[in-house]
């Protein structure tokens, strides 16, 4: 649905992350230890998803436990696009892939649920679909 990706951005699967051409010149798909960095530098993992997520219910569904949206982050729950081509999570979950390289059919995403304020890695098939976040180089 057109209006899901204005909203929400792209899913995009692991082949288009590893390309290294989704982000503008200067900016770079985060890794894990960027990811990492965020989540200490904003408390730990049991506040990190709270302070990334968007507040309110207008895209999250209730409760969005935690969510202050502190960092300015604004994180979205665009979901996840499965290998079949269904679509799910809309509204429950964020995952971002994280540009660190794995030699098997999963690579790791960074993310949050509607459910609390923590956030963290989970492994996806490559083939699914995830958002993308850039972050600026150093």
């Amino acid at each position: 649905d057109i209006s899901n990706k204005n909203l929400y951005g792209v899913l995009y699967n692991w082949s288009a992350v590893n390309t290294g051409k989704l982000c503008p010149e200067g900016w770079h798909v985060p890794d894990e230890e960027d990811w990492r960095s965020l989540e200490t530098f904003l408390g730990g993992r049991s506040v990190a998803g709270g302070k990334l997520k968007e507040t309110g219910l207008i895209h999250w569904l209730s409760p969005n436990k935690g969510a202050t949206n502190e960092s300015g982050f604004t994180c979205l729950p665009g979901g996840r696009r499965f290998v079949e081509g269904q679509f799910w999570g809309l509204g429950y979950l964020a995952e971002m892939w994280s540009s660190e390289p794995n030699e098997g059919f999963d690579s790791l995403v960074y993310g949050m649920t509607y459910e609390s304020g923590y956030s963290g890695f989970d492994y996806l098939l490559k083939q699914n679909g995830c958002s993308v976040r850039c972050l600026k180089d150093n």
